[in-house]
C-alpha cells in the first residue's frame, strides 16, 4: 500500500495512517482539539492545524462513517454483571471514603435492581370525596320537635 503523504508546518506525515488514528481519537473524544493533540503531542501548532482542517477530511468521514456503521463496538461494551463486578470492586478498594461508598452502594444496587423503579405512565390517586352530609333517622317531624325543644332547654339551663 502506497502512504500519501503531506507536507503540512514543515513536516512529513502519513495521511492515512495518521487520519485514521485521528478519526479512531475523535469517535471516542468528540472534541477534534483533544484528538489532534493525541495525534500531535508534541507539535500543538500541528495539532491545531489538524483540528481545524481533518474533521472535514474525506479520510476521516469515511472512516467515521464506516465505524458507526461497526457493529463492534457493542460488544465490546460490558454487560450489566461486568459493570455490577466493576462498581462492587470499586467500592470495596481500600481508599474508598465514605460518601463515595455510599454513592457506588446506590448504583450497585440500581443495576442490580434492588431499588424498585416507578412504573411507566402516569400514576393518579384518585380519592372521592362526596360532599353528602350523612344523617341519622330521627323519627318523624314531631318526634325530631320534641327531641329539638329538649336539647334547647337544656343549653338553656345549662345542663
Amino acid at each position: 500500500m502506497v502512504a500519501l503523504k503531506q507536507a503540512i508546518v514543515g513536516h512529513e506525515i502519513l495521511d492515512s495512517k495518521r487520519k485514521r488514528q485521528f478519526a479512531e481519537f475523535l469517535s471516542k473524544l468528540s472534541d477534534p482539539y483533544k484528538a489532534a493533540h493525541r495525534i500531535f503531542p508534541e507539535d500543538t501548532k500541528l495539532a491545531i492545524q489538524a483540528a481545524r482542517e481533518w474533521p472535514t477530511d474525506r479520510t476521516v468521514i469515511d472512516f467515521l462513517n464506516e465505524k458507526s456503521l461497526s457493529k463492534d463496538d457493542v460488544d465490546e461494551l460490558p454487560t450489566k454483571a461486568d459493570l455490577a463486578r466493576c462498581v462492587w470492586d470499586r467500592m470495596h478498594e481500600p481508599m474508598t471514603e465514605d460518601e463515595d461508598f455510599v454513592k457506588m452502594a446506590k448504583l450497585y444496587a440500581e443495576i442490580r435492581g434492588f431499588v424498585e423503579k416507578p412504573k411507566d405512565g402516569a400514576q393518579v390517586n384518585v380519592q372521592n370525596v362526596s360532599n353528602v352530609m350523612v344523617v341519622r333517622e330521627n323519627g318523624d317531624f314531631d318526634e325530631w320537635s320534641a327531641g329539638l325543644a329538649q336539647q334547647q332547654d337544656r343549653l338553656i339551663s345549662g345542663n
